[in-house]
């Protein structure tokens, strides 16, 4: 690795001595600029990429006492040695307080002049090593809050909320507290990128760039957070948090990330406005209104919004949960008749779609819950989604969401009819493995799988052959445990990332599982 070395001295002679003093290049470094005082040096800081300045002490200006103070609070990574004449050595020592690596006495010895680059190099080197570890460990961290965050997003538009439990102190870590708040609104905005007819890329191998300018634009905003569905492998959602603050600079928004997609992918860009929404269902109404928004563009060359956001879609949180609960209690008459008043009453072509599509991610929430995935409910899901999209078929959408819920209702029913709940235990073992780092308690497993909380505890151990929180820590440990051989990661980072918001718990709880300390697994891994 080459370093780069500015010398600055007033005397041209001195200058040229010290380039004469030894062979610069054999020891991998390279002079690149000169300066006459300190106000140049720092002038020239600006133009020339310097890893090292050799500065005398006297210059005219600016000297070099304040050159290397000045350079240390600019870029504390510059390292700054001092020459000094006899009779100015100790007044240099005392009076630089930071930024100075090493002292040079007058006249440079070539033997002193490479001991000291070559210690100055070692420590440029073990800076620039010990960040490219933190930068790792940051990157890390980041992809793991990242997955988390589009997790969370993705739970609040598709799955119940009961299913994603999460602690405050985790979403301030994911940057979405403020997001959750009841009395704030929120706004989706549904995008995908379109070529023209004669170009002959495919869309699909674009997608990712796609994704990261949304991710690199948006997310540069307060309060705008960018995720994907994998149900819509080509688009990419961005939910904003109390839209009206940023209502006003919309239209500039959009009008600059059309731009970056035109230059940079040279494509063109389709975008859907869900509406303003309040309330408990903010997120699922605002979201499948921007799909619907969006699905009303028509196929073209040119970038377009399709903003439908006057129109208001009412589902409310009382209705979902009464439907969940009447699939899960496996009451199908009642079904009948609340699918019935929320579709079959007179009501505009696209509220009948966004109430359609409520229900059918509402019925792939329960379905993913269970981990339910045979061959004729997802047969059943597509039928249904085509004949939403017919928009002229509601008789049609009633009888095929029937059906569905009919074979729904039928596999639940094998799933809880088993003798030793054998079926259900593993629907929770699955759970627990996907959500081992979010709060999890017996309690709020048994509320979701609508079971008596006593009855799992004692079928859990049944079939596992341990209770939950057993179970769930032995999951929790052997993660952590994984995490604990990255030197770079602190121990309570590893606690944050496996579910433990309390560092010291986690060491009581890892020290009562394996026999050792965090700190001492850590260490016994690296010898």
């Amino acid at each position: 690795m080459m370093l780069n070395v500015m010398l600055c001295d007033d005397e041209p002679q001195i200058r040229e001595g010290l380039k004469a003093k030894i062979k610069w290049a054999d020891e991998g470094f390279a002079i690149v600029t000169e300066a006459e005082n300190g106000k140049e040096a720092l002038d020239k800081l600006n133009e020339y990429p310097v890893d090292i300045v050799i500065t005398d002490v006297k210059m005219p200006i600016m000297s070099g006492i304040d050159l290397a103070e000045t350079c240390y609070r600019m870029n504390p990574s510059i390292k700054v040695i001092v020459i000094s004449g006899y009779s100015d050595f100790d007044y240099a020592k005392r009076s630089i307080k930071a930024g100075v690596v090493d002292y040079l006495l007058k006249p440079v010895l070539p033997s002193e002049l490479i001991m000291t680059l070559k210690k100055v190099r070692s420590d440029i080197e073990n800076q620039r090593m010990n960040d490219y570890e933190s930068l790792k460990v940051e990157r890390l961290l980041q992809d793991r809050l990242t997955f988390m965050r589009e997790q969370f997003l993705n739970y609040l538009v598709k799955d119940n909320m009961d299913q994603f439990i999460v602690t405050k102190e985790r979403l301030k870590q994911l940057s979405l507290y403020e997001l959750v708040y009841q009395s704030s609104s929120v706004q989706y905005l549904t995008l995908s990128i379109n070529l023209p007819q004669a170009d002959e890329r495919d869309v699909t191998s674009m997608y990712f760039p796609f994704k990261m300018i949304c991710h690199e634009y948006f997310e540069a905003f307060d309060q705008m957070f960018v995720f994907h569905d994998s149900s819509y492998t080509h688009l990419v959602h961005v939910c904003i948090s109390n839209p009206n603050k940023v209502i006003t600079a919309s239209a500039s928004m959009i009008k600059e990330l059309i731009r970056k997609v035109k230059e940079y992918l040279r494509a063109e860009l389709t975008i859907g406005y869900g509406e303003l929404a309040k309330g408990d269902m903010r997120f699922k109404n605002s979201y499948i209104s921007s799909l619907l928004d969006w699905s009303q563009s028509q196929v073209g060359s040119d970038s377009k919004t399709v903003d439908l956001t006057s129109k208001s879609f009412d589902f409310s949180s009382e209705l979902e949960r009464k439907m969940i609960n009447t699939i899960e209690s496996q009451n199908l008459q009642f079904f009948k008749t609340i699918l019935s008043d929320t579709l079959l009453d007179n009501q505009s072509i696209m509220s009948f779609s966004f109430k359609a599509n409520r229900i059918l991610f509402l019925i792939g929430s329960l379905m993913k819950k269970y981990s339910l995935q045979s061959d004729s409910l997802q047969k059943q899901i597509w039928t249904c989604q085509q004949a939403i999209w017919e928009l002229n078929a509601q008789r049609k959408v009633y009888e095929q969401l029937i059906e569905l819920v009919v074979i729904l209702m039928k596999e639940l029913k094998e799933i809880h009819s088993s003798s030793t709940g054998a079926q259900l235990v593993e629907k929770v073992r699955v759970f627990i493995t996907n959500h081992y780092s979010d709060e999890i308690t017996l309690s709020t497993l048994a509320s979701q799988f609508h079971i008596n909380s006593t009855y799992l505890s004692e079928i859990f151990k049944l079939n596992i052959g341990k209770n939950f929180s057993e179970y769930l820590n032995d999951v929790r440990m052997e993660h952590s445990k994984k995490l604990l051989k990255d030197p770079h990661l602190k121990i309570i980072d590893v606690a944050h990332l496996v579910g433990f918001s309390n560092a010291g718990y986690f060491g009581t709880v890892f020290k009562k599982n394996t026999g050792m300390t965090p700190a001492d697994y850590r260490k016994a891994y690296q010898v």
